[in-house]
């Protein structure tokens, strides 16, 4: 009897019992059975062919594939220092990697080789250290992003041509982004021409790359758009569109708005009349039916939002679409005037003035976006000018006010004034902390863990100071120290 026969043989008297099948198989010679009761029999011998099958078993031979080898290498590695620290980060905390790799830019140096397939892996899962990675991974980097599908996203294709023609489609993306920087109409061109061969999902992710240098000359392309057969796509244009002060599509909107917000007179007494106040009030006319014209410009009809039928919800796109400087002009009234107006309206306020800061942050409206910050206590960092981020953070922390670790990180780097004043509010939060309140201090404790990772490297020894309880955070601080020192 062959070796996989007397295996199978054994594995259904083992299944089913010795005691109905008691005669057991001969087995191939060299392998006796072991001493001991029936049942024990058939265990090891069942062990030892399963063994017995997996060794004899023929390996298979690997396709032969001649890979290329890596080009020569222009950065010159780190010094051994360099690459014992970036080990250190790898043990201690990713969120370092960024910063260390974008010290290691500035020496001109480039990551050890044996260091690369650990930080591939990392940037796989955090897309924020790709852009920091690329610049130090060296051509060894650009060779080995090749060997592994998981790691695509960080081959380099030469010539913009190629990119364009051949890359993935994030590489395309970030393609046409970087040429919006710089050359917006050709950027445009390039998309039109590839339009109908692209997957919908792709056309909706590269029509959003036309954010970058938005100008009313995208217009009629966008307007073609709009009348895509995917609904992303059109989404997608109709924003964009929205964006554009002077569009057809914008005035579109604002036809609309008016016949939905429109003035309801009302009688002031002199002195709220000496005092400024509006002799109206917004009142709320909403149309039977959907208007057809509506649909085609992207009106959802039935309603998307919890506890908001479908007529408030035409409402609440339409104003989302309407440019808040529209608001303004038309109804004679500043920003922060219009904005408490809204709010006095109790049957739609609470549905209007989500629909105001959907439409300011859509068109960084900067002017409303500070009215509405101040109103809700939201700070909305991400959409001002990186040149306002210190002011508005520093505005916020006047009060005493601890900015979510979340919006200080998206401002990067922090300056040693901003670092400085950052300690100071914390300081005096903790300071007078209730010592029965752990959940706050647990979340002071946390917070001083973040900020480690993101104070000016002349305010760390400050930072020590800043908690009693130091060790928590004191060898992510003097990593910090060692790599602005040594590296």
């Amino acid at each position: 009897m062959s070796v996989t026969a007397a295996w199978e043989t054994l594995k259904k008297q083992v299944l089913l019992g010795t005691a109905r099948q008691s005669d057991a198989p001969a087995l191939p010679e060299g392998l006796p059975f072991a001493e001991g009761t029936p049942e024990t029999q058939a265990l090891h011998a069942l062990a030892a062919l399963g063994t017995y099958l997996r060794v004899g078993r023929e390996t298979r031979s690997a396709p032969t594939q001649h890979t290329e080898a890596a080009a020569p290498e222009v950065l010159a590695e780190c010094s051994p220092a360099a690459a014992s620290l970036l080990q250190m980060v790898q043990a201690t905390s990713d969120l370092l990697f960024p910063e260390a790799l974008d010290l290691l830019q500035k020496r001109r140096w480039r990551v050890p080789h044996a260091l690369l397939p650990r930080l591939f892996e990392a940037a796989t899962f955090d897309t924020e250290l790709r852009p920091h990675l690329e610049k130090v991974m060296g051509e060894r980097g650009n060779w080995l992003s090749h060997q592994n599908p998981r790691w695509k996203w960080a081959v380099q294709v030469q010539g913009s041509t190629r990119v364009w023609e051949e890359g993935l489609p994030q590489e395309r993306r970030k393609h046409l982004e970087n040429l919006r920087q710089t050359d917006p109409a050709q950027a445009r061109s390039l998309l039109e021409e590839s339009w109908k061969q692209e997957k919908a999902a792709d056309r909706e992710h590269f029509l959003k790359s036309l954010e970058i240098g938005l100008s009313a000359e995208d217009e009629p392309f966008l307007a073609q758009a709009l009348q895509d057969r995917s609904k992303g796509v059109r989404e997608a244009a109709a924003d964009l569109l929205a964006c554009l002060p002077d569009s057809a599509y914008q005035k579109r909107m604002q036809d609309r708005a008016t016949t939905l917000l429109v003035k309801k007179p009302v009688k002031l007494s002199v002195l709220k009349k000496m005092q400024g106040h509006a002799d109206f009030v917004l009142d709320v006319q909403l149309p039977d039916a959907l208007p057809e014209d509506w649909k085609l410009d992207g009106i959802q009809e039935k309603s998307q939002i919890y506890g908001l039928g479908d007529k408030g919800y035409w409402l609440v796109q339409v104003v989302q679409k309407v440019n808040p400087d529209f608001w303004t002009r038309h109804f004679a009234l500043s920003a922060k005037d219009f904005w408490e107006l809204a709010a006095q309206n109790k049957d739609w306020g609470k549905h209007l003035l989500p629909a105001f800061t959907e439409a300011a942050k859509m068109n960084r409206n900067l002017d409303w976006l500070d009215v509405i910050q101040a109103y809700t206590g939201t700070l909305m960092l991400e959409f001002y000018p990186a040149t306002q981020h210190e002011r508005l953070l520093r505005d916020w922390m006047s009060k005493d006010r601890l900015p979510d670790v979340a919006v200080l990180r998206s401002h990067r780097p922090w300056t040693a004034d901003l670092s400085l004043q950052v300690l100071h509010v914390y300081s005096k939060q903790l300071k007078n902390l209730n010592t029965n309140n752990y959940s706050r201090q647990y979340e002071l404790e946390r917070y001083l863990h973040q900020m480690a990772l993101y104070l000016h490297p002349e305010t760390l020894q400050q930072a020590v100071m800043a908690h009693p309880s130091y060790g928590q955070v004191e060898h992510l601080i003097d990593l910090r120290i060692r790599m602005h020192r040594e590296i």
